[in-house]
């Protein structure tokens, strides 16, 4: 069947057609309905319960708001700079702010809060600028024009490269090949571009200045690991240090409202790139900051100097496992639910214990990728809870990695020195070869560990380096009669230089082991 309509029938169906669409999206009155409204900043950040790991009424807002969605997105927006600040920022919409990336977030946020600027124009107008490398962008980077070529001819029409003139009294060495077929590069050294320098430069001084990260795994502020650093020992992976917020050196640069369910490995980024921050949270549907802060700070709270020891806590899917490293591991259990505070503060102090009091009551919390944002904070709240003066963050260490193998279990250790000496010869070389056969002399701890476990202490030893460099006698006392002769059967066959003046050398070595 064939309807035919006429021009008025037309306009009267389409007029019908449209009704229903109408009412299909109205509540019968034709108007459609309303976007739902969108999620605020208060709703969508981790909450936190206890009022008291909160910062005091008195902080003020940072100049910078930084949002993570659940997704990992970064986004950037100026703060109200109202009385009511904290009052704007909890109504405030969750998607507020421009996006950026984690390569331009450090030295954006930089410039804002060293030029007190708005961050948002700054982040147009660097969108509308043709895009550059993001080392080039670091603190001090010079945009240089590169360097003209060189000539072909280096040093004029008249010289052979490399010159004619009479060669010094000195031993010769080598630089390039005679008979080479290219004529400029017989003897031309090959000369640093100076646009490479410049932008190496301001890397190094963007690391130091704490704007860049090195999140290859060891902890920003510690030491390098020295030259009798047993390499089975775990490393330090914590690089961001939190305080209370009272206690802090520096005001902070960002705010950071991170979704609850972000990784939290996306929060530990964002502060190693824009530095001091806080960390918003919300308690009662009202936005506020966690009372510890965060700084990418290359100082720290370490060890006792001639130290590696710290406590860790590493948050697994449904436990915490904390070690005064390389102590036995705690294991709190944190399946699902709130944490037990009170459990993991009884974990801490034990922890805390096991190091002693030359330690800062500082911990070190590691979170893996699965780690989400909210269980990182609640894990920092209750240590902060249990004492803690510093908690830093870092990224735990993959768990099929060697790294992660060292973590959570009593691993041998053995240490040497200082020595004393007496008698012509210096103590670094003897240092030098004593330390070579550390590893042997380990050996000598870990074979008396099977029949004894708990075996720990110092091993000194005394012996005397003839004029020609050998052992003529050595002796060694401690830990184990096992244990010390094997050592000073090992320091009687070490060959160190010869002293000089044709005397001899008397030495006194100590050897500490435990695990």
């Amino acid at each position: 069947m064939h309807i035919r309509l006429g021009r008025g029938g037309l306009i009267v169906a389409l007029a019908l057609v449209a009704a229903c669409k109408g009412s299909g999206k109205g509540a019968g009155n034709g108007k459609g309905t309303p976007p739902a409204p969108q999620p605020t900043l208060a709703e969508q950040a981790p909450t936190m319960a206890d009022p008291a790991r909160l910062a005091g009424s008195d902080i003020g807002v940072p100049p910078v708001v930084v949002t993570i969605a659940a997704d990992g997105a970064l986004a950037v927006a100026d703060a109200p700079t109202t009385p009511d600040a904290w009052a704007e920022l909890t109504k405030a919409p969750r998607g507020k702010g421009q996006p950026i990336d984690l390569a331009a977030i450090g030295r954006l946020v930089h410039e804002a809060t060293a030029s007190g600027m708005p961050i948002e124009p700054m982040l147009a107008d660097r969108k509308a600028a043709p895009a550059i490398d993001p080392a080039a962008a670091l603190p001090g980077a010079v945009d240089d024009p590169p360097p003209p070529e060189p000539p072909d001819d280096l040093e004029g029409d008249d010289d052979e490269p490399g010159g004619d003139g009479t060669a010094m009294a000195l031993d010769e060495g080598k630089m390039g090949k005679k008979d080479s077929d290219r004529t400029p590069g017989t003897y031309v050294m090959k000369r640093a571009d100076p646009e490479t320098l410049a932008r190496d430069e301001a890397l190094a001084a963007a690391r130091s200045a704490g704007i860049v990260a090195d999140l290859s795994g060891a902890r920003g502020g510690g030491a390098e690991p020295g030259p009798d650093r047993d390499p089975a020992m775990p490393t330090r992976a914590s690089q961001i240090v939190g305080r209370a917020v009272a206690r802090r050196d520096r005001d902070p640069r960002a705010l950071i409202v991170a979704a609850p369910t972000a990784k939290a490995t996306a929060l530990v980024d964002v502060i190693a790139a824009v530095g001091p921050s806080l960390v918003a949270v919300s308690h009662q549907r009202t936005l506020r900051a966690l009372r510890v802060g965060f700084e990418l700070d290359r100082v720290g709270f370490e060890a006792a100097p001639g130290d590696d020891r710290w406590i860790e806590v590493r948050i697994g899917a449904d436990a915490l496992t904390i070690e005064a490293v390389p102590a036995p591991p705690v294991i709190v259990p944190w399946a699902s639910g709130p944490l037990d505070a009170a459990a993991l503060a009884k974990a801490y102090d034990a922890a805390w214990a096991e190091l002693g009091d030359a330690h800062a009551r500082s911990v070190d919390v590691l979170v893996g990728p699965d780690t989400d944002v909210q269980r990182a904070l609640d894990a920092v709240a209750a240590l902060d809870g249990a004492g803690a003066l510093a908690i830093s963050l870092g990224r735990a260490p993959a768990p099929d990695s060697p790294e992660a193998a060292k973590r959570g279990k009593r691993i041998p250790r053995a240490s040497a020195g200082p020595p004393q000496s007496v008698g012509d010869l210096d103590r670094a070389p003897i240092r030098r070869a004593v330390l070579e056969r550390l590893p042997q002399i380990k050996a000598c701890y870990e074979r008396a560990l099977v029949t004894t476990p708990d075996l720990a202490g110092t091993v000194s030893t005394q012996f005397f380096i003839a004029p020609n460099g050998t052992v003529m006698s050595a002796n060694a006392a401690g830990v184990s009669p096992e244990v010390a002769s094997c050592v000073a059967a090992i320091i009687k066959a070490i060959e160190f230089p010869k002293p000089r003046g044709g005397g001899g050398v008397q030495v006194n070595y100590p050897f500490t082991f435990r695990q």
